[in-house]
């Protein structure tokens, strides 16, 4: 084998949490009980292509079910939502207003009560990588998925008609 990761390996935490499916996982592979392993001790390099693999599995289902994506600091607000060919974008930032603090939820009302010390944009555009790839590089930026409430409710503010 000569696999490619696609996006990361799962932690060792993230490993335990899915030990029931990684080890439905090998058996699906033809790895049964002790089979892992000696191959971990004869032949390491395949037995961390298996990870890979299912690491991989496992985010490409995860990413699939993402569709909206939000990064926050005290001063900038960045929602994504995604359809399968495009994404918009709402970014809301202070405009160095040192009172304004989106970080927390009272500080967040406030600043939407007082728009004219903000910064709003929308756009959307089509999708230049992969769905599941553009939401991996995301999510290793410090992005976390939102729900989609959030995002309508923001958009509503934002975006045009």
């Amino acid at each position: 084998m000569n696999y490619s990761l696609k996006y990361r390996i799962l932690t060792t935490e993230e490993l335990k949490e899915l030990e029931k499916e990684f080890i439905q996982f090998l058996v699906v592979h033809g790895i049964l009980g002790d089979e892992w392993k000696k191959l971990n001790e004869e032949n390491p390099n395949e037995a961390i292509e298996l990870v890979e693999i299912f690491s991989d599995t496992v985010l490409e289902k995860v990413y699939s079910e993402i569709c909206y994506l939000e990064f926050k600091t005290k001063d900038l607000l960045i929602l994504l939502a995604y359809s399968h060919n495009q994404v918009e974008q709402i970014r809301i930032q202070a405009k160095g207003s040192k009172e304004i603090d989106l970080m927390n939820w009272q500080g967040f009302t406030a600043a939407m009560n007082s728009l004219e010390k903000l910064d709003a944009f929308y756009g959307k555009k089509e999708l230049l990588s992969l769905r599941n790839e553009s939401i991996h590089a995301y999510v290793t930026q410090g992005f976390i998925p939102v729900n989609k409430l959030f995002w309508d409710q923001m958009k509503s503010f934002i975006a045009p008609n």
